[in-house]
């Protein structure tokens, strides 16, 4: 009779456990209102900062880059040449 008491407050208490936990885990509605304006507000700043990276920060691509210096090399070897 001893043993199944224990089983029995065992399980009481391994369900408090989880409800613990679950709820420990769950966010308030106000700080998912902020997490979400949050995460957009990142990416938005990130396509932003490459936009201005990109149109007026003086960034290239790799491509870019390799084409620019293909035109040094063949400018400054004509310059040799001539």
């Amino acid at each position: 009779m001893t043993s199944s008491n224990a089983y029995v407050a065992g399980s009481s208490q391994a369900k408090i456990s989880q409800y613990n936990s679950e709820r420990y885990y769950q966010m308030k509605p106000e700080n998912a209102g902020k997490v979400k304006f949050g995460v957009w507000g990142l990416i938005c700043g990130a396509v932003i900062a490459m936009i201005i990276g990109f149109a007026w920060g003086g960034w290239t691509t790799s491509k870019t880059t390799q084409t620019m210096s293909e035109e040094a090399v063949l400018a400054s070897q004509a310059a040799i040449c001539c």
